[in-house]
């Protein structure tokens, strides 16, 4: 096999027809490891993912457990570890708005699948951001157990 010429990533290259080494993936493509997410960030999209995520995990201590490291580092510089809205961003008030209370019914009541999606797409607000770059889908399943679970009888 003849060894091809390597082109450094910004450079042109002649192989190409618009001469750039960088070349867009090929459309329909998914990166290994991506799960297509379906759902969009509107109130629509959420209680859609509402009515059809269901939660593939069971309910065990040893989630609850992982699921509060989970919590405690993604979630409660916002919504504090008791889940009441009272993290350090918002007592320290560098936070623009009140953030919603995991404790309150208007959380509690919502199907699993709603509030995944919120975790995952971030709140149709914009106040919360997507956190399904740093939250891994198995883990954001957890968090939700953690919720519903936890905040609402600790």
């Amino acid at each position: 096999m003849t060894p091809s010429e390597a082109y450094e990533y910004y450079s042109s290259n002649p192989n190409f027809a618009d001469g750039k080494t960088a070349q867009p993936p090929v459309a329909g493509t998914i990166p290994r490891g991506a799960i297509p997410y379906q759902y969009p960030r509107t109130d629509a999209g959420q209680k859609q993912a509402g009515a059809e995520l269901k939660n593939p995990l069971s309910v065990s201590n040893e989630d609850l457990e992982m699921a509060k490291e989970i919590f405690e580092i993604n979630c409660a510089m916002c919504h504090g570890e008791t889940g009441k809205g009272d993290g350090r961003l918002v007592t320290s008030g560098k936070f623009a708005t009140e953030v919603t209370p995991l404790v309150d019914e208007f959380v509690q009541n919502k199907p699993d699948g709603e509030i995944f999606h919120v975790i995952t797409m971030g709140s149709v607000s914009g106040f919360m951001g997507s956190h399904s770059a740093q939250i891994k889908p198995d883990d954001r399943w957890r968090i939700v157990c953690y919720i519903k679970n936890k905040l609402k009888t600790d």
